[in-house]
């Protein structure tokens, strides 16, 4: 039995198998949508979120602060510019993409970045917002994010992971809430490197007999595997968002750009892992 996905961006839906959200263990063969954008469809210096046709549902409000520019660019003619301003907390943006990724499933992010020498990720909290999942429950309540995010490069450990929520509703969490994860040289600066996440989506831990996992490389190299986060926090939960990046807490440390190209994200089954993802699937 499988419900029939309503989703407002056909376009991103790879076949005619595709647009389901399936219940009773059911699932399509095929991967549930593929977005891939290399951003050569706009023009240099403008803004990403007016290019509605090659860059749809890409950046979504972003609004002068990611644009397509040529200074550094991974392959084809343009990455985007992310652009940090003081007096601006907004930074990155949302990936729009059908509703359809839920227990049993699997979400696949792919990029590349390049970060210039000298970038601060200061933040108030320690850590800025980096690859963000944002889940709610069918009837619709948002339940947070599962959340990677970057602290100061250089720092003891460059990464670290919580799962919101996931204590508020009594589930288990690491000392401190955070899971701390990446030598302090991981992060290369003046140089695109890949970044490549895969989660397993579920509601319970391994440890509780689940399946919930993330994975996480840079140019190949596994960084973390982690196994105590819900991916999920509910049975009929879903993933409805990606976000690349999000805002400062507490404000720009400075006015300052990295760089994003060949952007890849994509949901389905193990055995659809897509050609073009950087990790290994296990």
């Amino acid at each position: 039995m499988a419900i029939i996905y309503p989703g407002p961006h056909p376009q991103e839906i790879q076949s005619a198998t595709a647009p389901f959200r399936t219940v009773a263990g059911v699932v399509p063969s095929v991967p549930f949508f593929e977005m891939l954008r290399n951003f050569d469809s706009g023009t240099s210096g403008t803004d990403i979120q007016n290019n509605y046709i090659g860059d749809a549902f890409t950046f979504v409000n972003s609004a002068g602060i990611a644009e397509y520019d040529q200074t550094h660019v991974q392959s084809g003619v343009n990455a985007v510019k992310l652009n940090s301003i003081t007096s601006n907390i907004n930074f990155g943006g949302n990936f729009d993409h059908p509703d359809v990724s839920t227990v049993g499933h699997r979400i696949w992010v792919d990029f590349y970045m390049y970060v210039p020498a000298g970038f601060d990720f200061t933040t108030n909290t320690g850590s800025l917002k980096f690859l963000r999942f944002r889940s709610k429950d069918l009837d619709g309540t948002q339940r947070g994010a599962l959340d990677l995010q970057i602290k100061p490069l250089g720092s003891a450990t460059q990464f670290r992971m919580m799962r919101e929520w996931q204590e508020a509703l009594g589930g288990p969490v690491p000392v401190g809430g955070w899971e701390y994860f990446g030598a302090s040289d991981v992060i290369q600066t003046d140089v695109f490197q890949r970044y490549s996440c895969e989660i397993v989506l579920d509601h319970n831990l391994q440890a509780d007999g689940g399946s919930s996992r993330v994975k996480f490389w840079i140019d190949g190299n596994l960084i973390v595997e982690s196994y105590l986060w819900n991916t999920l926090l509910n049975p009929d939960a879903s993933i409805f968002d990606f976000l690349l990046f999000t805002y400062w807490n507490g404000g720009a440390p400075a006015n300052q750009s990295l760089w994003v190209d060949d952007m890849k994200i994509a949901s389905g089954e193990v055995s659809s892992a897509p050609a073009w993802f950087g990790g290994s699937v296990v």
